[in-house]
């Protein structure tokens, strides 16, 4: 009995070192584009004057205005994506808690709301951006946002084909 209370004790033991060694490794290997794991595939690379930036071609001043707009407007959609998230926690709670379709109804609606008021906000942020853009720059993110919405639809459609299968 003793030497399977030793054996227990030992085994104890050595898996907690081990997931202390292994704990401090993963923690110590660094972020990659702080912390977000998608690398460069929306055209952008935080902060660095890559992607959109550099294919308009901004001016400095241009890209000090773009920054302050991507500031101000994260500011302002914040408190409806904060809600947001608040609310689909709800939906999820309802949900589990067996609510009323119409109960269930008007949460989606509020949650559609809130999602509404954001793409208003990013609307005008674009609007702001558009503004002070040249009439190049202009013709040239026209073709980008073309170019996206394109590769957008293209997305969706393997997605779509796939949920099918």
């Amino acid at each position: 009995m003793k030497k399977f209370i030793v054996f227990i004790a030992m085994t104890a033991l050595i898996s907690g070192s081990l997931n202390t060694v292994f704990a401090k490794e993963t923690t110590q290997q660094p972020l990659k584009n702080n912390g977000w794991n998608h690398g460069n595939k929306h055209g952008y690379d935080h902060g660095k004057k890559l992607g959109l930036m550099k294919q308009l071609n901004l001016t400095e001043e241009q890209d000090a205005k773009a920054k302050e707009l991507r500031t101000q407007s994260r500011e302002k959609i914040k408190p409806f994506i904060d809600q947001i998230k608040i609310e689909k926690v709800k939906m999820k709670e309802m949900i589990e808690q067996s609510a009323s379709k119409e109960e269930l109804a008007k949460q989606k609606e509020k949650i559609a709301d809130l999602m509404k008021q954001t793409k208003v906000i990013h609307k005008q942020n674009l609007a702001s951006f558009e503004e002070i853009l040249t009439s190049e720059q202009k013709t040239k993110f026209k073709e980008i946002k073309k170019k996206k919405i394109e590769r957008n639809k293209e997305k969706r459609g393997k997605k779509l084909n796939h949920r099918q299968n």
